[in-house]
């Protein structure tokens, strides 16, 4: 009976040992739990304001980036504008010069190429003009030391104008309306566009 007793005693004592052992290990995962918890809701709401910072400065970045961008598209737009309009002009006012006058501006651009010709024999492409007429010009300009073949061409190969060619076809001279607006474009460009919008737009 005696011993019977001991033995349970020991087993209560066991027991006992292993309830508060068990307690003190629930004790501790309470608290590693707690601290885990903390540390999740730290980390997400630093998580979540870096990411609000992020997405802060990309929407701030965009809105730069598309405001600034708007005043180099309103002027890109305004020359393309202007240079449309001031090339429809041009190419309205040439059209209603006299043939006279045409013919001036015409021997105005073989002049400015002339010197390239230096071989015999030079080949004139003639659309839009009298062929007669384009032989004035040039003979004045290059006298009777060269060799001319005329011959009229569709505007595929030059409009408006003469094209001049040496034989291999390796020095080529427009003298065409459209040479005549590039180089009043680029020579007169501001004053035509005052001229034409009486000043009123600028780029």
């Amino acid at each position: 009976m005696e011993e019977l007793r001991s033995t349970e005693i020991l087993d209560k004592e066991i027991q006992e040992d292993a309830r508060r052992k068990a307690e003190r290990i629930l004790r501790k995962t309470d608290v590693e739990c707690e601290k885990i918890k903390n540390s999740v809701s730290t980390r997400i709401e630093t998580v979540t304001s870096e990411k609000n910072e992020e997405y802060k400065k990309k929407t701030e970045d965009f809105e730069k980036s598309a405001f600034s961008s708007i005043p180099l598209e309103k002027q890109r737009r305004l020359v393309s504008f202007i240079d449309k309009n001031v090339h429809k002009a041009l190419t309205s006012y040439l059209a209603g010069l006299s043939l006279e006058k045409k013919l001036r501006l015409i021997e105005k651009l073989i002049s400015r190429g002339a010197f390239a010709f230096n071989m015999e024999g030079v080949i004139v492409s003639v659309n839009g003009f009298p062929i007669e007429e384009v032989k004035k010009i040039t003979g004045k300009i290059f006298g009777k030391e060269k060799t001319f073949v005329y011959k009229n061409v569709d505007e595929t190969i030059v409009k408006d104008g003469v094209l001049l060619e040496s034989p291999d076809g390796t020095v080529r001279c427009h003298s065409d309306f459209s040479e005549v607006e590039r180089i009043l474009c680029d020579d007169f460009r501001y004053e035509l566009q005052d001229s034409l919008f009486d000043g009123r737009l600028s780029v």
